[in-house]
């Protein structure tokens, strides 16, 4: 697919020339560097895919960025982030990226809102389709409530709690004071947190429970060439040796073929390539905000 390129058109600020300035530079091909701005850099847009090509060659082999509210990339990765790692595997590059987001999610034990969904998204290639996690480290994403409060339907218990701190399978008491739990327990409290304290103080845009934090995302990616370690080609022979004896493994339930992250997906794409699948009560929603 043809790729153009445009150059970012924006003032830094001296906190953004201050990390764009900074470069961690580690033994043999190990390189990392902080590209929050001010370094020369390009993106490249493919099917609103943005990535970021360093003027610097030792800088191909790690790359990390971070960037305060920079709204597209930040928008897209709440939206479409497996989009992002997915065209990254695709050109043999590992890749994760995170961001933090606007409050919904409470702490472990308590009942504030304290955290955005906070997602993360990776993607690791291999000679097969690339393996392409994309989750909310929240118990569910905000607009997966949305769905289901459209729908009529209920939440599994564990998703939210009400304004009391009340569990509920009512997605309406997010909305009416509540907040989103974070997934698997004090477990997944420790991801968010670490995506929340990472994206927002190495983004520059402030973890959302701060003073300096009014809105908006703090968003990170980072990218690992393979070859820079012990080749592409061994890299995605691993990858695939490993991902094939996954998906052997003999099921639980064998009406329920054991899977890898980005199948469901993959097949929804197949099975979705003709029309789209959408309840009437989403389409009526999308006919309000036309009219």
């Amino acid at each position: 697919m043809k790729t153009s390129s445009a150059s970012v058109n924006r003032r830094w600020t001296k906190l953004e020339q201050n990390l764009a300035a900074r470069k961690l530079v580690h033994r043999k091909a190990l390189w990392a560097q902080i590209c929050a701005s001010g370094e020369p850099f390009t993106f490249v847009a493919e099917r609103e895919q943005f990535i970021v090509h360093t003027n610097d060659p030792v800088g191909e082999s790690i790359f990390l960025y971070g960037e305060y509210d920079f709204q597209k990339l930040a928008l897209a990765l709440q939206l479409l982030g497996r989009e992002y790692v997915e065209t990254l595997a695709q050109r043999n590059l590992v890749s994760m990226m995170w961001c933090n987001a606007d409050p919904a999610v409470a702490a472990f034990g308590g009942r504030d809102r304290l955290f955005g969904t906070n997602p993360l998204a990776v993607g690791i290639p291999s000679n097969d389709v690339p393996v392409v996690i994309d989750l909310a480290t929240a118990a569910s994403a905000e607009g997966k409530l949305r769905v289901a409060r459209a729908n009529g339907s209920k939440i599994p218990l564990g998703t939210v709690i009400d304004k009391d701190g009340n569990e509920s399978t009512n997605p309406d008491d997010f909305y009416t004071g509540g907040a989103i739990l974070p997934f698997g327990g004090h477990k997944g409290y420790c991801v968010s947190l670490m995506i929340e304290l990472l994206g927002g103080a190495l983004s520059g845009n402030h973890p959302s429970m701060n003073a300096g934090y009014s809105h908006g995302f703090g968003t990170v990616l980072i990218a690992i060439d393979p070859e820079k370690f012990f080749g592409t080609g061994f890299f995605k022979d691993e990858i695939s040796e490993a991902t094939k004896a996954i998906r052997s493994t003999m099921p639980a339930n064998p009406e329920r073929p054991v899977l890898v992250p980005g199948d469901v997906e993959n097949n929804e794409r197949k099975k979705n390539k003709a029309a789209l699948q959408i309840s009437e009560a989403i389409w009526n929603s999308i006919k309000e905000l036309s009219a």
